[in-house]
């Protein structure tokens, strides 16, 4: 039997009366309550506001013109020529040793050694045929096919440039084939190596083709190696001039006359993307009866693989301006005059443009300056129009 508490006997329950109504209070709260709704109220407002911009701006589109360059460009295809220098084999025989090719040699380089092959060896090492090849030989046969490909007689340059070539080359030493020895070609003059031989190498100067009539090599492509075995006569190595080298192209009357009219150009070649190399323009012939723009450029700096290109696609950059770009569909005509439509301080402005450039979907114009908001939807609003 539990005992209650002789301490605790005297309390009683007392009856509530509830929470009294404060107005103090009532105060507290309804400033409260109504700062937190003026603040939703200004995010909302603020909020639309900016959507409001946003898909204005969307619908619109509204974009800035900003300042930048175009550039007028024109892709070709074209010939490479280049003042080379060939050198042939004095004598039939394999190719012991030889220098690094695709590089710049000064005068007095070592360029190979070839160990000369009696003509009793020869008779089985070189498809059993006999030395018996004439250095002019090659170059005759060079001659004879560039003459049955563009239907004329080589002109006098020509002609000195392949004699030159048979005086330099002296004749084999027919005394000494049945003994074996060791021949060092050295080169006399400097310049940049190529062991690329194709059988244009003749030609030193303009030369105009177009893509359908060029002929590719005059000979087979081949490159000398250590261990060929080589004949007599036969091309080895040849030494660039690689401070000028030659780019002829053939144009229709448009874009060539405009071509024509600037003396340099920036080319970027196919044979090495991403380089861009200033030419200037040797020689421009009109073709009255064809109706074509000839031109050549010199190129006065070497590139990688310059000295295997023959016929090689280009981009021409033949002119680069500077100015306010905005999208081409911005402009329109009203009464007569192009202009865009300008979003100043949220009313719709007309301003009339000249353009001066245009590049695919980009127009370059004067008329108005940069930074400028321009509506490239003029459909969908009207001069004066509020837009906020």
């Amino acid at each position: 039997m539990s005992r209650r508490s002789k301490k605790n006997s005297h309390l009683k329950v007392l009856p509530g009366e509830g929470r009294k109504f404060s107005i103090k209070l009532f105060g507290q709260a309804f400033i409260f309550y109504l700062f937190l709704l003026l603040i939703l109220l200004l995010l909302i407002q603020l909020g639309y506001h900016w959507l409001g911009e946003q898909f204005l701006a969307w619908r619109l589109q509204i974009v800035a013109a900003e300042r930048g360059y175009m550039r007028q460009e024109k892709v070709v295809g074209g010939l490479i020529t280049r003042r080379e220098k060939v050198t042939t084999s004095p004598a039939g025989g394999e190719i012991v040793s030889l220098t690094s090719g695709s590089e710049r040699i000064k005068a007095g380089t070592d360029i190979m050694v070839i160990r000369i092959i009696p003509l009793h060896e020869n008779e089985s090492t070189v498809d059993g045929e006999q030395e018996n090849y004439n250095r002019s030989n090659i170059w005759d046969t060079i001659v004879s096919q560039w003459q049955h490909i563009s239907g004329s007689d080589l002109s006098d340059t020509e002609n000195q440039t392949l004699t030159e070539i048979r005086e330099t080359e002296s004749e084999q030493p027919s005394d000494k084939l049945d003994d074996r020895y060791y021949i060092t070609l050295i080169s006399d003059v400097s310049g940049f190596l190529s062991y690329h031989i194709d059988g244009w190498e003749h030609y030193q100067g303009p030369l105009y083709y177009e893509a359908e009539s060029f002929p590719g090599p005059l000979l087979e492509e081949h490159e000398i190696k250590a261990g060929t075995i080589v004949r007599y006569g036969e091309p080895l190595y040849k030494i660039v001039d690689n401070w000028h080298w030659f780019y002829s192209i053939v144009l229709s009357v448009h874009p060539g006359q405009t071509l024509a009219g600037f003396d340099t150009v920036t080319i970027e070649f196919d044979f090495a993307p991403g380089t861009e190399v200033k030419a200037y323009l040797e020689q421009s012939e009109f073709d009255e009866d064809k109706q074509q723009v000839k031109l050549c450029y010199r190129v006065e700096r070497q590139l990688p693989g310059f000295d295997r290109a023959r016929w090689t696609g280009a981009t021409l950059l033949f002119s680069q301006y500077y100015g306010t770009i905005i999208p081409g569909e911005a402009i329109f005509s009203k009464n007569g005059t192009k202009g865009v439509y300008l979003n100043q301080g949220g009313r719709v402005v007309f301003y009339p443009v000249i353009i001066k450039q245009q590049s695919g979907d980009k127009v370059m114009v004067e008329g108005i300056s940069i930074n400028s908001m321009v509506i490239t939807r003029p459909d969908l609003v009207e001069e004066g129009q509020r837009l906020n």
